[in-house]
């Protein structure tokens, strides 16, 4: 049996639709959870600064994830690949993944 699928209408306060900015973000995850803290880093300053906090199941997490991928697919079909830097000496900011961290 197909699940039928339901449009949901997103509501967003005005303070929330502005946004945050993120230049850098921390997984950690539990065997029910994964918490993402999405944080601003300032040069200079000696700790970044946690904007937001966001809770998944394992199961979102992953979807999430699958959706963030297409959806970055589709951009660079729009706009052409996302140049990543490498090697980038004496920078702390910016998301990374644990390869390159190493």
């Amino acid at each position: 049996m197909a699940e039928k699928r339901r449009k949901v209408e997103f509501k967003i306060d005005e303070k929330t639709s502005s946004g945050e900015y993120a230049n850098l973000a921390n997984i950690i995850f539990s065997d029910s959870e994964f918490i993402i803290d999405f944080a601003r880093m300032i040069p200079g300053m000696p700790a970044a600064e946690v904007k937001s906090r966001i809770i998944l199941s394992p199961k979102n997490a992953k979807l999430l994830s699958l959706i963030l991928k297409q959806r970055v697919s589709d951009y660079e079909k729009a706009h052409g690949n996302i140049r990543l830097p490498k090697g980038e000496e004496g920078t702390n900011i910016g998301f990374r993944s644990e390869k390159e961290k190493n």
